[in-house]
C-alpha cells in the first residue's frame, strides 16, 4: 500500500510541475478571453506533450553516458530505460488526448478529476518501473550510485520532469 505522504508528495510535485509548465510554455502575445483557451492552445498543448517525451529520451541518454556502465549494467539500464520510456510514451498519448475540446475550458471539477487520474496512473507506472530500477541500482558501484542519486528524477508526471543537477555538488 502506498503511504499517504508518498501520495501527497507525488500530488504536490505533479501540481507544481504542471503549473510551472503552463507558466513557462503558454503562448504569449495575443489578447484573449480568460474563459477560453488561447487560440493557439491546441498547438501549444501538442508541443508540450511531445516535448516531454523527447526530454525523457534525452535525459536517459545523458544518464547512461554519465554512469559509464559495464556490459552487465547496460542490459539492466536498457530494461529500466524501456520501462521509463514506455511510461513516458503512454503519458504523451494521454496528454495529447486531453487537448481542449471545442475551445471550452474544463471545469474545476473536471481538472481535479483529471489530476486524480494522472496521479493514479503515475503511481501504477512507478510500481511497474520499480523492479527494473532496483535491479539497476543494486548493480551500480558506489561512485555510480552517487551520480545516479545526484541526478535523481523529479516529478515523474505530466510535467517537465527529468534528470536535473543539484547545485555545485551535483554532476556536471
Amino acid at each position: 500500500m502506498v503511504s499517504h505522504s508518498v501520495l501527497l508528495q507525488a500530488a504536490a510535485a505533479l501540481t507544481i510541475s504542471f503549473v510551472s509548465a503552463i507558466a513557462q510554455a503558454a503562448p504569449a502575445g495575443d489578447k484573449h478571453d480568460g474563459d477560453r483557451p488561447h487560440p493557439d492552445f491546441a498547438a501549444w498543448h501538442q508541443q508540450m506533450c511531445t516535448d516531454h517525451y523527447a526530454h525523457r529520451v534525452g535525459d536517459m541518454a545523458y544518464l547512461e553516458a554519465k554512469l559509464s556502465l559495464n556490459d552487465s549494467q547496460h542490459a539492466l539500464f536498457a530494461q529500466w530505460k524501456d520501462a521509463v520510456l514506455s511510461s513516458a510514451k503512454d503519458r504523451e498519448g494521454k496528454c495529447l488526448s486531453h487537448a481542449a475540446r471545442d475551445g471550452e475550458r474544463p471545469s474545476f471539477v473536471d481538472r481535479e478529476a483529471r489530476m486524480h487520474d494522472m496521479l493514479q496512473e503515475r503511481l501504477a507506472q512507478m510500481d511497474a518501473e520499480r523492479p527494473t530500477v532496483t535491479a539497476l541500482y543494486d548493480s551500480l558501484s558506489a561512485d555510480q550510485k552517487r551520480v545516479f542519486d545526484m541526478m535523481g528524477m523529479h516529478g515523474h508526471g505530466g510535467d517537465h520532469s527529468g534528470w536535473h543537477h543539484h547545485g555545485p555538488g551535483g554532476p556536471a
